[in-house]
């Protein structure tokens, strides 16, 4: 099961990236267009429970290498919580819990407490709310000064 799960988020990571009236608002809310990724939340399902939302993992500079994930913990109307991971060079590890107030056009950047220099801040918001148990969000690097 774990492995179909990984298939689907991996189907999902793809279908994501921004195309259309989502991705122009992201990338009018600062987002970087070839990084950003828009992504249905709902939350009336429990799949979207552990859902990746994000992952990135390459070496940030010569000295380091790091692995950074963002996974769904749960989704309500009010609120997406979400966990942030962060891993580098296999020893050093931070993790951190965020949490997204279901607010249109509200940006958050979900790295903050894990943050190392050399890799990307990562933010998140809520583009739509196209029906009574989805959202759908924005998450990615932002260009530079912009928030």
């Amino acid at each position: 099961i774990k492995r179909v799960n990984g298939l689907h988020n991996d189907l999902v990571w793809m279908k994501g990236f921004a195309t259309g009236t989502y991705g122009e608002i992201a990338v009018a809310q600062g987002y970087q267009k070839d990084a950003v990724k828009i992504l249905p939340v709902r939350f009336s399902e429990l799949q979207s429970a552990g859902q990746l939302l994000f992952q990135s993992a390459k070496s940030a500079s010569a000295s380091f290498q790091y692995n950074l994930e963002i996974a769904v913990i749960s989704a309500t109307p009010e609120e997406i919580v979400l966990s942030v991971n962060r891993e580098i060079e296999r020893s050093d590890f931070k993790n951190d819990t965020v949490r997204v107030p279901v607010t249109l056009g509200a940006v958050l950047e979900l790295t903050k407490e894990v943050y190392v220099e050399g890799m990307p801040r990562i933010f998140l918001s809520v583009l739509a709310l196209p029906t009574q148990d989805t959202a759908i969000v924005a998450i990615g690097p932002k260009n530079s000064d912009r928030s």
